[in-house]
């Protein structure tokens, strides 16, 4: 219709103008919504003492929390239940324990991403929900539902229940959870939070947190202990399509906290020996 009238300088001109818009439009679309990804590393490592049997970090952080109860349950557990797997799959104890305790790690620490804190002077305070009913808006993930998460990913301690106070976690609307492998994903419309295990592949046989190279025996020739070193790689990737929503500072400064408080769980300064 416009070439049929070209001779009209209003509807070329306006033709142009809506031309020129939609150009502008997709070029602001392109630039302003294009998704951003952090990379976050935690260190951490996992020693199993074979003359016990257990399996642990030969030092707990202060700054992290129940780490030691729900990683002692665990160890007990399998102790009790699969002693064989610590001396015949140790590699697959060492990371299923890891993600275990991160689950446990978002039972106890983050359990609510609307949680609020206050610190005082020699304490601190923290408000989170607690029952299903409170979820609202919110996705609720209940502990039935991640020990069928832990179970459909063969982790050796999906029996093993938690004792924290909370009945799940609370997660953004529209969130789900996923574990691949030695990969646990959350995923919602805004973003994506990633937490893979880096198995360094090398093993130590010294007593775990000795700064003596000495191995100790057990009767039959076998080294009594066993560490690897892990990372476990934290990818968060803030979706395009929601990138200038009036949410995504919400949603960035949950996964800066996320991360913030798993790096005290795995590990900081302030060792414990255990």
């Amino acid at each position: 219709m416009v070439f049929k009238n070209s001779e009209s300088r209003n509807i070329v001109f306006s033709f142009c103008a809506v031309v020129g818009t939609i150009i502008m439009f997709l070029l602001t679309l392109f630039f302003e919504l294009r998704s951003t990804t952090q990379h976050h590393v935690l260190q951490t490592q996992v020693s199993i003492y074979h003359d016990r049997p257990e399996v642990a970090q030969w030092f707990y952080p202060l700054s992290s929390g129940n780490r030691l109860i729900i990683d002692k349950k665990a160890s007990d557990w399998l102790a009790k239940y699969h002693p064989e797997k610590f001396k015949h799959d140790s590699q697959r104890v060492m990371s299923d324990f890891t993600l275990y305790s991160l689950i446990g790690f978002f039972l106890s620490e983050e359990m609510d991403w609307q949680k609020k804190s206050k610190t005082y002077v020699s304490m601190s305070q923290s408000a989170f929900r607690v029952a299903e009913n409170q979820k609202g808006d919110d996705t609720f993930i209940s502990k039935d539902k991640l020990k069928e998460v832990l179970t459909a990913a063969r982790n050796v301690f999906s029996d093993v229940q938690y004792d924290v106070v909370v009945k799940g976690i609370f997660l953004p609307p529209g969130t789900h959870i996923t574990i691949i492998s030695d990969n646990l994903t959350l995923e919602n419309p805004h973003c994506i939070l990633s937490f893979q295990l880096d198995d360094s592949r090398s093993i130590l046989y010294t007593v775990p947190g000795s700064k003596v190279a000495h191995v100790e025996k057990m009767l039959d020739g076998s080294s009594k202990h066993e560490t690897r070193y892990m990372n476990v790689n934290i990818t968060a990737t803030f979706k395009g399509l929601r990138a200038k929503s009036k949410a995504m500072p919400i949603y960035r400064d949950w996964v800066e906290r996320v991360v913030s408080s798993a790096r005290k769980w795995f590990g900081d300064q302030q060792r414990v020996a255990y």
